[in-house]
């Protein structure tokens, strides 16, 4: 997030500067604290005035963000390396990628059968957290 990076960077001696940005959804205007790149690109300082405002859709799209930077420590803990059953990394990127679609609404719901044991499903919880799911199949069941 940005704000992060801007504390993080003010923690460090680095020079701030205040500006004034507009919330693209209420166009409120806000002082806000931002580094000297962060003043020089107006899509940051729309990003970080989106972080700062208290409008529901504001709020909602910071927390939508939150949950596109986390989707990878979520995915790798479930299905990587240190998990109980790792997939290829490139499997582990097409789920990545598929998480970051429905968080952004442009996918509702996906399932991917991984192997004949594992099977794994992401969508959207109510509260409009990011819900993934790995099954494992009991493995003692035979067709016969």
């Amino acid at each position: 997030m940005l704000r992060d990076i801007v504390e993080e960077w003010k923690k460090q001696g680095g020079e701030c500067e205040t500006v004034t940005v507009y919330c693209p959804y209420c166009h409120q205007g806000m002082a806000a604290e931002a580094t000297l790149d962060i003043v020089r690109n107006d899509e940051l300082l729309k990003e970080l005035a989106i972080e700062i405002c208290q409008c529901p859709e504001a709020q909602y799209e910071t927390k939508r963000k939150q949950r596109v930077e986390n989707v990878d420590e979520k995915v790798n803990a479930l299905l990587g390396k240190e998990s109980d059953s790792p997939i290829d990394d490139e499997i582990l990127d097409l789920i990545k990628s598929m998480s970051i679609h429905i968080c952004y609404e442009k996918i509702k719901k996906m399932s991917i059968q991984l192997n004949q044991v594992v099977k794994v499903s992401i969508s959207m919880d109510t509260n409009g957290l990011l819900d993934i799911k790995k099954e494992i199949k009991n493995i003692s069941r035979q067709k016969i």
